[in-house]
């Protein structure tokens, strides 16, 4: 493919479409096509109108500022097929590339600490029932093992000092965060139990056992708002709302006995060795995808002809 030759007013309309595919989830403004295509705002946006006239695209305006959006989820398929681009641009979209490599969210209960093992020992203590976690039928395990008035003496001893900071280490658990900080910049993304000192035992505890600093520690419920390439949760709802979020990231669930045959439309992982050869994955396509957005930027009126040859290459 000759990429130094004059681009026609064809070229032109398809690097402008291939945009929007490309950012296929966000509002274009008309400066961001003139870059792309090496023309001035008033010639983008009379490319933007035209387009806009076929049906491909459609404008808006708000405030005063004139933005651009592909029209509807058919639509991208039928111009992915005609324009011969990849069904899926994780990275050229909002790649989150961190200097250490990719962005990566873990949560720390059933997937780092073993709660449920310490929650099955209080139970027993409060109620003088032992459970395991194989018997656990759903998510919130106290609701299935506890009657409404236990849950009260439960909860006590679990948030009494001491509680978080004595919790083990799942098997594995060490060994893989250690590998997955090879390749990319962890951070621990966890639900906050209400209690005094949770905060403080939990942040200490992930550096003592896990080398997480401070600084890598979110506690939030709201896990969806957390911004990353790959979050490893066990909960389904978690990773259902963040890949909702960011669609471009990539949810793995952490397999727990209790969401067995469950939610089949979610990368589930069962082990540390599955988890680091879907990340492996993940850091290759990025590193692709940025070379081929480098790409784009030096050939930008070519950028269909880029994504065409990318989309056989996968």
């Amino acid at each position: 493919m000759n990429r130094n030759r004059k681009p026609t007013l064809s070229d032109v309309r398809e690097s402008i479409l291939s945009y929007f595919l490309t950012y296929a989830y966000r509002p274009i403004w008309i400066g961001q096509i003139a870059i792309v295509v090496g023309r001035s705002c008033e010639e983008a946006e009379a490319f933007l109108d035209e387009l806009a006239e076929a049906g491909d695209i459609r404008s808006q305006t708000s405030d005063g500022i004139k933005t651009y959006r592909l029209v509807t989820a058919l639509k991208k398929t039928a111009l992915r097929e005609r324009l011969g681009v990849p069904g899926v641009m994780p990275a050229i979209l909002p790649a989150f590339w961190s200097p250490m490599g990719i962005i990566i969210l873990i949560d720390v209960d059933e997937v780092l600490a073993d709660f449920q093992g310490a929650a099955f020992d209080v139970i027993a203590r409060v109620t003088g029932r032992r459970h395991s976690r194989e018997e656990c039928k759903q998510w919130e395990m106290f609701g299935q093992f506890l009657q409404p008035e236990e849950r009260k003496p439960v909860f006590a001893e679990i948030r009494k000092p001491g509680f978080c900071s004595a919790l083990s280490p799942l098997p594995g658990a060490q060994e893989g965060v250690k590998r997955l900080q090879e390749l990319g910049e962890v951070y621990a993304v966890t639900s906050p139990f209400r209690s005094e000192p949770w905060v403080h035992e939990r942040t200490k505890w992930l550096e003592d056992h896990f080398g997480i600093q401070e600084s890598n520690v979110v506690f939030t419920s709201a896990k969806f708002l957390v911004t990353g390439d790959v979050l490893l949760d066990d909960r389904p709802d978690h990773i259902l709302k963040w890949e909702a979020k960011h669609p471009h990231g990539h949810g793995l669930l952490w397999h727990l006995p209790n969401t067995a045959g469950q939610h089949d439309d979610i990368d589930r992982v069962h082990t540390w060795d599955e988890v680091i050869r879907r990340v492996r994955r993940i850091v290759r396509i990025r590193r692709r995808d940025r070379e081929l957005e480098e790409e784009c930027q030096r050939h930008p009126w070519a950028m269909a002809e880029i994504l065409s040859e990318a989309s056989g290459r996968r």
